[in-house]
C-alpha cells in the first residue's frame, strides 16, 4: 500500500535529471574485486555465490551444466592460490572471470543464446550478457515442489544435492534477486529439513515454517522490483531523495557528508540491481558494508555486532538494523534554508541543497512519513524557484520560510491526532471509522 501511495504521490513532483550523482554505473572491470574473494569467505558461501550468479545469468541451464561451470571458478581458484595469485586470471576483475568462463565454450554459448555477446568486447560484452539474462526472465516454468516425504527422502540420501537443487530452482527464477536473500533462503530451507524431517507431521511442519521464510525473501524481492520500476519511471534524483530519507532515518546522528555519500552508493547498487548485475550488486554491497564499518564510530553506536560479520552477511544486517534514536547534544539545524545564502547556492549548483534541508526536517520532525518529507522538500524546492528570480528574494523567503512552518505544522498536527486516535480506540476502528 505505501507503493501505491508513493507512485501516486510523485506523479505531482518535478522530476529533473540528478545533477549530483557524477558517477557512472560500473562495469564488470571496475570492480577490484578478483578470485581472492575466495578465500575472504566460506567454502560454501563462495560455491553458492557462484552457483546463483550462473542460475540468474543463464536461468535455462540445467543444473549439471551449471555446476561444471562452478568447478571452473573453484579450478581458477585452486590454481591462483597454488601459484601465489602470479597468473593474469588471478588479477582479473571477478565480473570478467564469470564471463570468460560463460564465453569458454562456444557450443554452450550458442546453446543458450549469448554467442553474440561473447563475440564483443567489454564493457560491451557485460552489457550484451545482461541485456539476455533480463530478457530470459519468465522463460522459466513454475516450479513443482516434491510432496514432504519425497523432500525429506532426498535430504536423508544427498544434503548437499537437496540444497543446491533448491538454490538453483530459486535464483533462476529470481534474476533480479540479491544473491544473499537467495543463499540466506537456502540455509533456512536445509534447518527447515533439518528439523521438521524428523516431525510425524512433516508437511505441516514444513509448509509453516516454510512459508515464513518464503513471505519474508519475496517482502525483499518484491520491494526491490518496486524500487526498479520507480528508478525506471521516475528516475535517479527521486530514488536518491528517498533513499537519503530512508538513510538519514536510520543514521540520523551522522553528519551530512557520511550520509550524502551512503545515499550516492545505494542508488548506485540499485542501479546495478535493476541492470540484472547480480555480481556488482554484491561487491557493491560489500564495498559499501566495508565503508560503512570504516566509519562506524562517526556513523552509528550500534553498528559493532553487523561488522563483526563475515562479508556475505554483513551488508544485510546493516540493511535491517533499526534506526538509531535521535541523540540530544546534536546542534540544532542552522536556520539556513530559508535565507538569501539558499539563493546563492541555488545560483552557483542549478539546484537546492536537498541533503540539509532533508536532515533539518527529519531531525526536527521524526514523526514525519517519508512521503511528506518528499512533499515538503519539493514545496521548498518551488519556493526557491519563485523567489530567487525576484528582486525582493528575502522577503518572498520569508513569506515562504513561514508557509511552510504552518504546512509542516499542519501535517505534524494530523500524523499526532491519528496516533492519538490509534492509541485510544485500537487498529480495527481506527481502520474502519
Amino acid at each position: 500500500m505505501k507503493w501505491v501511495i508513493f507512485v501516486s504521490l510523485l506523479c505531482f513532483l518535478s522530476l529533473a535529471e540528478l545533477k549530483n550523482l557524477p558517477r557512472r554505473y560500473r562495469n564488470t572491470d571496475d570492480h577490484h574485486w578478483t578470485i581472492r574473494l575466495a578465500s575472504q569467505i566460506s567454502a560454501n558461501d563462495f560455491g553458492a555465490i557462484v552457483l546463483v550468479l550462473f542460475a540468474q545469468a543463464l536461468p535455462n541451464t540445467t543444473l549439471e551444466e551449471l555446476k561444471t561451470l562452478s568447478a571452473n571458478v573453484k579450478a581458477i581458484h585452486q590454481k591462483c592460490v597454488d601459484n601465489q595469485y602470479s597468473s593474469p586470471e588471478c588479477t582479473k576483475p571477478l565480473g570478467i572471470v564469470f564471463l570468460d568462463l560463460l564465453c569458454h565454450d562456444e557450443e554452450f554459448s550458442k546453446k543458450y543464446g549469448i554467442n553474440d555477446c561473447c563475440a564483443k568486447s567489454d564493457p560491451e560484452r557485460h552489457a550484451c550478457v545482461l541485456s539476455h539474462k533480463i530478457s530470459a526472465i519468465g522463460s522459466v516454468s513454475p516450479f513443482v515442489r516434491p510432496t514432504a516425504e519425497e523432500a525429506c527422502q532426498a535430504y536423508h540420501n544427498d544434503r548437499n544435492d537437496v540444497l543446491a537443487h533448491h538454490l538453483y530452482e530459486i535464483s533462476r527464477r529470481n534474476a533480479r534477486a540479491p544473491v544473499t536473500v537467495l543463499s540466506a533462503a537456502t540455509k533456512s530451507f536445509d534447518k527447515i529439513l533439518e528439523t521438521c524431517c524428523k516431525e510425524v507431521e512433516k508437511d505441516t511442519c514444513i509448509e509453516g515454517k516454510a512459508t515464513v521464510v518464503r513471505n519474508k525473501a519475496r517482502e525483499i524481492i518484491d520491494e526491490q522490483e518496486n524500487t526498479c520500476f520507480n528508478l525506471e519511471n521516475y528516475g535517479k534524483e527521486t530514488l536518491y531523495e528517498l533513499k537519503f530519507i530512508q538513510i538519514a532515518e536510520k543514521f540520523i546522528n551522522a553528519n551530512l557528508e557520511i550520509l550524502t555519500h551512503i545515499a550516492k552508493e545505494v542508488v548506485h547498487i540499485h542501479e546495478a540491481t535493476c541492470k540484472g548485475d547480480s555480481l556488482g550488486t554484491l561487491l557493491d554491497r560489500a564495498d559499501l558494508s566495508e565503508y560503512v564499518c570504516k566509519h562506524k564510530n562517526d556513523i552509528s553506536h550500534n553498528l559493532d555486532h553487523c561488522c563483526e560479520k563475515g562479508l556475505v552477511e554483513r551488508s544485510q544486517c546493516i540493511v535491517t538494523k533499526e534506526n538509531d534514536p535521535l541523540s540530544p547534544d546534536l546542534p540544532t539545524p542552522s536556520g539556513e534554508t530559508f535565507k538569501e545564502t539558499a539563493c546563492q547556492y541555488y545560483v552557483e549548483h542549478g539546484s537546492i541543497n536537498k541533503e540539509s534541508f532533508l536532515l533539518a526536517l527529519i531531525r526536527t520532525h521524526p514523526e514525519l512519513s517519508q512521503l511528506f518529507d518528499l512533499e515538503i522538500l519539493h514545496r521548498y524546492g518551488d519556493t526557491l524557484e519563485k523567489c530567487c528570480k525576484r528582486e525582493d528574494k528575502v522577503q518572498c523567503l520569508n513569506d515562504g520560510e513561514e508557509q511552510n512552518r504552518l504546512y509542516v505544522k499542519k501535517i505534524s498536527d494530523i500524523v499526532k491526532n491519528n496516533c492519538n486516535n490509534y492509541k485510544e480506540i485500537g487498529e480495527y476502528f481506527f481502520q474502519n471509522e
